[in-house]
């Protein structure tokens, strides 16, 4: 797999995760349908895009993002983020990787809610 470390700019994501991502933030309450996301502060939003965009990199470099899939989490296989984690590890500092590592996992989990 290769080493590049791409940052998928917003624009660039498939369809599926922009309508994710912008979900995670939609306003209301439990009874109508509150983003799992709405109540993170704008750092929290800046720093877990980054870091999800840089997973979206990755995937697209290495041939495994599927811009057709009907759902994101499609692309989050055990092997996709232990190699993904694998590179991570391999390119930053430990406490860069594990800052990085957190954000994807962060992101995943919020949007499965």
């Amino acid at each position: 797999m290769t080493k590049a470390r791409v940052l998928l700019r917003f624009e660039e994501w498939p369809q599926v995760d922009q309508s994710a991502w912008q979900a995670l933030f939609r306003e209301g309450d439990i009874l109508d349908g509150r983003g799992a996301g709405a109540h993170w502060a704008e750092a929290t939003r800046q720093t877990n895009l980054k870091q999800y965009a840089k997973w979206l990199g990755w995937l697209k470099a290495n041939g495994l993002l599927d811009e057709e899939a009907p759902c994101p989490a499609d692309c989050v296989t055990p092997e996709h983020v232990q190699a993904y984690a694998r590179h991570v590890l391999d390119s930053v500092a430990p406490k860069t990787a594990d800052s990085a590592i957190r954000g994807l996992k962060v992101v995943i989990k919020a949007r499965q809610i």
